[in-house]
């Protein structure tokens, strides 16, 4: 669960939904919703010790990290990383499981030059 306390009975406290920065992606309250609980279900399954709660200094930092995704992206990367990772993923990790890394970008776009370059016969 996202929250400040610790119990894991206790109303949860909203990390997405505080963000003050403005940093957040400019999403709707539903979409923050639905990205925390998101957020949620993938730290309750892969956090090394799921009883306790992620901070709100994280959940936030999270955000801030993942707001150039939508938040279909951000919910397709935490569906992806239930079934393709062992522990709770870096930002960085969710990122890349929705938008390839830089070196797969690379290749592709490499590919793309390749089959321009036959199409005009160079």
């Amino acid at each position: 669960m996202i929250a400040e306390n610790q119990n894991p009975g206790a109303e949860r406290i909203s990390l997405i939904t505080e963000s003050k920065q403005g940093n957040d992606g400019n999403f709707s309250q539903g979409e923050r919703d639905r990205i925390q609980v998101a957020l949620e279900g993938l730290w309750e399954c892969l956090s090394h010790n799921p009883n306790q709660t992620m901070s709100p200094t994280k959940g936030r930092a999270y955000m801030l990290a993942l707001c150039n995704l939508s938040a279909e992206e951000i919910e397709e990367a935490c569906r992806v990383a239930l079934s393709n990772c062992r522990f709770f993923p870096k930002p960085v990790e969710l990122i890349e499981l929705v938008r390839g890394t830089s070196d797969q970008s690379a290749e592709l776009a490499w590919g793309e030059v390749c089959r321009a370059m036959e199409r005009c016969g160079a």
